[in-house]
């Protein structure tokens, strides 16, 4: 849920502070909650996000998703540079390096998605608390699901374990319909200097010697627009099958 604001006092007239927009396994321009109430902020935009290898509890990234990550950054940054901003990528431990750039860059507020797994939803809840120790407001939406899960559960309390029934209970709720991508017309200039030491180099996200992701780019094309057609296919033609389908898990 959306967090209240503690009182601060700004170094600035608060319509200057940045909207940090922080992206994890969500980098997309369209159909993304946070970064539309960002842009509705009215405030400059910095887009951010984070390679995490350092937090021990959770796993980290594997070599095939980062040959994978190094095209998704790079197609998002692209988007965002073709409207006049920018991605920044850093490195190290998220819940240090998130509360120390919004301190660095006097930010109003930062936003992001939630995530499933208990540990990262317990880091979050340790950057939410560090961001509004500081006098940072912090706004969370859901991005990567449907609907909040806790809103489709059994009497009991717990989940569905039968489609059918599952199916029957989310039908009960109205799913938002999909977002487009917002008007962004003004983003934060970042210098620099400001946590330099730390930047990812997204170079080495790729295999170098020997090349063993050779065969992966003649197969697949990190990005939005090629992960939206892979959407739609499935639209298309596996949801479509899917009364008949459903018995013939062997088929693809």
């Amino acid at each position: 849920m959306p967090s209240s604001r503690t009182a601060r006092t700004p170094a600035r007239q608060a319509s200057t502070q940045p909207a940090i927009v922080w992206f994890r396994d969500d980098l997309r321009l369209a159909d993304h909650p946070a970064l539309h109430e960002a842009v509705a902020s009215g405030r400059p935009l910095i887009c951010l996000y984070v390679l995490d290898d350092k937090t021990p509890a959770l796993h980290p990234a594997g070599a095939a998703l980062r040959w994978w990550l190094h095209g998704a950054l790079a197609d998002l940054r692209a988007q965002l540079q073709s409207r006049g901003g920018t991605l920044l990528t850093l490195a190290g431990s998220a819940e240090d390096l998130i509360p120390k750039f919004a301190r660095n860059m006097d930010a109003a507020s930062v936003y992001w998605h939630h995530r499933l797994h208990e540990r990262e939803r317990a880091q979050d809840d340790r950057i939410r608390q560090a961001l509004e120790q500081q006098g940072c407001e912090v706004r969370t939406h859901w991005g990567t699901v449907l609907l909040d899960p806790d809103l489709v559960s059994t009497k009991q309390g717990g989940f569905y374990k039968v489609c059918g029934s599952f199916w029957k209970a989310l039908q009960t709720h109205a799913v938002p319909e999909p977002l487009g991508i917002p008007d962004m017309s003004s983003f934060q200039d970042v210098p620099e200097s400001v946590l330099q030491d730390v930047r990812l180099n997204e170079a080495e996200l790729c295999p170098q010697a020997p090349d063993w992701a050779s065969g992966f780019r003649t197969t697949w094309e990190p990005g939005e627009a090629e992960g939206q057609e892979h959407l739609e296919d499935f639209l298309k033609d596996a949801v479509a099958e899917y009364p008949r389908g459903r018995d013939r898990v062997a088929e693809e």
